[in-house]
């Protein structure tokens, strides 16, 4: 089994919540946001307590830029404020918009931090939910801890 490194982000906010990023890179560097394109887990529901029906909307297009920018359906990005944290799943062509990201906003242009371009997003084919933080640390570490011992037994 090859050599996989992982990097944890946990933030905690002025209210007391605590988000957290993971990303993988099978090389021998650790991954943050400066090293190409990290490989995003998706971070388990245990991360989004409290939402039966998170906020979400569809990621309509996406820059060819690193960080990518997502433009969601319009009138839709004032429910991701800059900060928070959001799961991106179901995109093609550029299968790295995929994952979990802090963002910035601006309007309903989304920035996905600690993103890097991988090739040309399909229209429409990417769904974006904000994530409600953890209470605490120990739900935080214990979301990030899970997400990496599934991606162990999906074999990376």
């Amino acid at each position: 089994m090859p050599n996989t490194n992982y990097a944890l982000d946990l933030r905690q906010s002025a209210e007391d919540a605590v988000r957290v990023v993971v990303s993988r890179n099978p090389a021998t560097t650790l991954v943050d946001g400066t090293t190409g394109a990290p490989v995003r887990l998706s971070i388990p529901h245990l991360m989004d307590q409290g939402f039966s029906n998170p906020p979400n909307t569809i990621v309509v297009s996406a820059t060819a830029a690193t960080p990518i920018v997502a433009t969601v359906t319009t009138g839709t990005g004032a429910n991701f404020p800059s900060g928070s944290l959001v799961l991106v799943r179901g995109g093609t062509g550029d299968l790295n918009i995929n994952g979990t990201f802090h963002v910035t906003r601006s309007s309903d242009a989304i920035t996905l931090l600690g993103s890097a371009t991988a090739g040309t997003y399909t229209a429409n084919s990417a769904k974006m939910f904000l994530l409600n933080p953890a209470k605490s640390f120990h739900i935080a570490l214990a979301a990030a801890v899970a997400a990496i011992l599934n991606d162990k037994a999906a074999g990376n």
